[in-house]
């Protein structure tokens, strides 16, 4: 009966030390806010919104469509379709080396008029919101 308590016990201790985080950054409940090329911009961690950057994407045009329809109805969207820039920011992440991506929505009948943007998204399906610096 020892032997078998203890090996639940062993067996409970083994599982429950693999099953944490390496590095403590990569905690996003105790760290949400990272920034960005040692300046006084920053993310700020939202929610795991997809497995990886493409689902994620997904979820976040999913969420933005409500909102396009309202913007095509008071005419601040051509309802048209829309594109999406992305680009690399280099995110001070010590936990590992992922990607961090800046997305721009933009109208695409007119390409200078911006519908969303602030939105960032790592290749492992987490969205962050984008702060500037302060003028």
């Amino acid at each position: 009966m020892r032997q078998l308590l203890l090996s639940i016990l062993f067996a409970t201790v083994f599982t429950a030390c693999d099953k944490n985080p390496k590095v403590d950054e990569c905690n996003f409940e105790k760290y949400k806010t990272f920034t960005i090329n040692n300046g006084c911009a920053k993310i700020i961690y939202q929610s795991r919104i997809g497995s990886d950057f493409n689902s994620a994407l997904d979820s976040l045009e999913n969420r933005y469509e409500p909102i396009l329809s309202v913007l095509a109805i008071e005419g601040h969207y051509s309802g048209e379709g829309y594109n999406i820039e992305e680009r690399e920011i280099n995110v001070d992440f010590s936990c590992d080396n992922r990607k961090f991506i800046f997305l721009t929505f933009t109208d695409k009948i007119n390409i200078y008029r911006i519908l969303f943007a602030g939105d960032v998204i790592d290749e492992m399906g987490n969205h962050f919101k984008h702060i500037s610096c302060p003028d």
